[in-house]
């Protein structure tokens, strides 16, 4: 794995938000290990997942300019709200302060701005598993906004209308995937170029 990700030979499909996924699980860590009287493991995980972070943003931002992702990974974007989102749920027990936190609500929101911005793209695709992408980012920053609330009231509101959001969705999600397991739509293969050989296309 380490070979492949996210640094190996590759060619550009390769790299996409999902990329994101072992960077959250990495800095997800100190969320159980520091209430666990585990410091020391909790602050190794998180070097990781900060180091990947910048090296992730900008392999997929590079990835778009030279190859744009196909539309069925476009609910994918969403992703990139989940590391700062984490990473300020985590702040206060790191020791980073309220500083750190606000740091990491602007940078989320920032995030969910540019995943939102693909949106009405959204609307017109057939439902996939992509679309999950959506549930735990969104998840996330619902759990930080309210936690932030706490200290700054003027985040209430914000914080119990992206809940509430979040809520929805995740029961769109549910709907949505049982509805097409039921019909048969959820887990078709997926279209296949067909493939030419070389030799036939200089004889045509």
């Amino acid at each position: 794995m380490l070979g492949r990700w996210p640094t190996g030979a590759s060619s550009w499909p390769a790299k996409s938000p999902v990329l994101f996924i072992p960077v959250v699980g990495n800095v997800l860590v100190p969320l159980a290990g520091m209430p666990l009287g585990h410091p020391n493991v909790s602050w190794a995980f998180l070097a990781i997942g900060a180091f990947f972070w910048p090296i992730v943003v900008a392999l997929v931002l590079a990835r778009q300019s030279q190859q744009p992702m196909p539309e069925r990974l476009l609910p994918s974007w969403f992703i990139l709200v989940a590391p700062p989102a984490v990473v300020g749920l985590i702040a206060p027990t790191m020791g980073f302060g309220q500083g750190g936190v606000f740091a990491m609500v602007g940078l989320a929101a920032f995030s969910l701005a540019l995943a939102l911005r693909i949106a009405p793209r959204l609307a017109k695709l057939p439902f996939g598993m992509p679309f999950w992408a959506m549930s735990f980012p969104l998840a996330a920053f619902a759990a930080l906004m309210l936690r932030t609330a706490v200290v700054e009231p003027s985040l209430k509101l914000p914080a119990i209308l992206l809940l509430s959001v979040a809520s929805l969705v995740v029961l769109w999600l549910s709907l949505a995937t049982v509805r097409g397991l039921r019909n048969g739509s959820l887990l078709q293969p997926e279209a296949v170029a067909a493939i030419v050989p070389a030799a036939a296309v200089k004889g045509a």
